[in-house]
């Protein structure tokens, strides 16, 4: 071994110093994201450059066949480690691999340590033909499993890495492409160096440039991954805020074409991620009204109604015009879906029309009659009987007072607070309803047909929209015979409820203030009860129908049927 083989491997083993340094930091911060990958990486750059400065210092067969497969399971590490890197990188979070993921990754390296031992046997790693030369270089002949060996791992560096950061740079921009540049420039330093492992080059034969591009690479990696926050700054923020928020996201460039979308943005058009370099006029042919303001070019909010699925939907349209250097480079368009809002705010306009004129039809009336009364009662000439007559009319139209109350604050209830659904058995609400009412009202023939179990996933309030639909049917009968029949069918998916009365029927008027979701002068409901049962059959996922003839009224609540029921 002559000098410069002595000094060439001495610097060979003193790069392994710093690189420890970085695997203790990257040990020492492993919570931070990426520090995984790196630290795979690190010890793969660790464990060639050791071996590598070894076999230089000290270049016999011995040190070769006790270095060698160190040297080539170190290649394994650094390639997987710098996959997970990029993977880890590309897709923003940590990955969870498990211990199949694991061991599918170390099959082949695993299986190259275990020839590499029997080596001796088969020769399928290093020729019995690898010599020392005379100038203490080490001539290697490799086996037909050692490019297995090599192709697996340039397999796993160019799909598991370079592969993925490609079509991230396609995708990023700004400081998002300048951090993937790093990475790339890591990666380049680092393959570059590496060739002089199979491959010639231009320096002495026992100069291996591979552990000073490793060196390179190593400090490189660290400082963005620690120093410059690689995977903590823009990256993470860009992708979890854009494809998490649930508003829909399009970006198009200066000619007109998609640059970017989210996965907010793809369902509500009904496209996949293929729709980019698509022409905007293309994604929005089926919403001419967003393309027309897209063609205004200038920065605005507005409110638009598009169709989804053959369903209104209401959007918050922001249109955010890009310019670099004054030169306008694109546009982002920012869709939020508002129909629950405006769905909300429409009920609560109706709500206050309702109370509106539940307290100044409704109340104003019966205080009219209780103050008739009263005044009647008071004059004290009134004689017993009807003055008792008097008195129990004042209570009956004090206790309608306090019903129409109590359904207001109902109303109220399901409208101005959110309430999961929970299971209910419609048949015990039925049967128990139906046997009160009777009992207030010994006339009426009702009977209750149908299963005897009838469990649905409803509004917590669905007993008290139950007992206004028959409270309709059985206390409003009028009829002298008065008859209520109450139907329970179950379906596939449904349970459908059917009450027929024999009762004058259900003004129009009331029908139709429910069809159109409005209350006026000349059309609005005599009560909130039907209100009330209308609105919590739609949050509980219903639908509530009416049918009126000279026969009776007909009303039909379709309900979903409970996919489980809690004992």
């Amino acid at each position: 071994m002559n000098t410069g083989q002595a000094v060439a491997g001495s610097i060979v083993v003193a790069t392994c110093f710093p690189i420890a340094t970085m695997l203790w930091l990257a040990h020492r911060h492993s919570h931070t994201p990426g520090s995984r990958g790196l630290s795979v990486t690190l010890v793969g750059f660790f464990f060639w450059n050791l071996a590598s400065g070894l076999i230089i210092v000290h270049p016999t067969e011995t040190t070769f066949r006790g270095l060698w497969g160190l040297r080539l399971f170190a290649a394994n590490l650094i390639a997987i480690g710098w996959a997970v890197i990029a993977l880890e990188y590309t897709r923003r979070r940590r990955l969870r691999l498990g211990y199949l993921g694991w061991s599918l990754l170390f099959a082949i390296p695993l299986l190259t340590q275990v020839l590499y031992a029997t080596n001796t046997w088969h020769h399928l790693v290093v020729h019995p033909t690898t010599t020392v030369t005379g100038i203490g270089a080490l001539e290697v002949e490799h086996g037909w499993w050692f490019y297995v060996h090599t192709t697996y791992n340039y397999a796993v560096l160019g799909l598991g890495g370079v592969a993925l950061l490609l079509a991230d740079a396609v995708r990023s921009s700004g400081i998002h492409r300048r951090q993937t540049l790093i990475l790339f420039v890591g990666f380049v330093v680092a393959a570059v160096a590496a060739l002089g492992f199979t491959v010639e080059v231009p320096l002495p034969a026992y100069v291996d440039p591979g552990p000073f591009g490793f060196l390179v690479t190593a400090s490189l990696w660290t400082a963005a991954v620690f120093r410059y926050r690689l995977f903590t700054l823009v990256p993470v923020a860009r992708r979890n805020a854009v494809e998490t928020i649930p508003d829909a996201l399009v970006v198009v460039d200066a000619t007109g074409h998609v640059a970017d979308v989210n996965e907010a943005a793809t369902d509500l058009f009904d496209v996949d991620e293929d729709v980019l370099g698509m022409r905007v006029a293309t994604l929005f042919s089926d919403h001419p009204s967003l393309l027309e303001r897209l063609e205004s070019r200038r920065e605005f909010e507005t409110e638009l109604s598009i169709v989804d699925s053959g369903q209104v939907r209401h959007v918050s349209l922001t249109v955010t015009p890009l310019s670099i250097d004054s030169n306008d480079v694109g546009t982002i368009l920012m869709l939020r879906d508002i129909t629950s809002l405006k769905t909300r705010q429409q009920e609560f306009e109706l709500l206050q029309q309702l109370f509106s004129r539940v307290l100044r039809h409704n109340l104003r009336t019966e205080l009219q009659y209780i103050r008739g009364y009263a005044e009647e009662i008071a004059d004290g000439e009134t004689d017993p009987a009807r003055a008792r007559q008097y008195a129990e009319t004042i209570v009956e139209r004090a206790d309608e007072l306090e019903r129409t109350s109590q359904k207001a604050r109902r109303i109220e209830n399901v409208l101005g607070t959110s309430h999961e659904r929970s299971v209910h058995d419609l048949r015990s609400i039925l049967t128990e309803t139906v046997a009160a009412l009777e009992a207030a009202c010994p006339d009426v023939d009702a009977t209750c047909v149908g299963p005897g179990e009838a469990w649905v996933t409803a509004h917590p309030e669905l007993q008290s929209a139950v007992a206004n639909l028959l409270e309709n049917a059985i206390v409003h009968a009028e009829r002298d015979e008065p008859r209520v029949e109450v139907t329970i069918t179950e379906r596939d998916e449904t349970i459908q409820t059917t009450i027929e009365d024999n009762g004058p029927g259900i003004p129009a008027d009331e029908l139709e203030a429910l069809r159109n979701r409005s209350e006026s002068a000349l059309e609005h409901g005599s009560g909130a009860g039907l209100w009330l049962t209308d609105w919590v059959i739609e949050k509980s996922g219903g639908e509530l129908t009416f049918e009126v003839t000279d026969a009776g009224t007909t009303a039909t609540a379709t309900l979903p049927k409970a996919d489980a029921v809690n004992e």
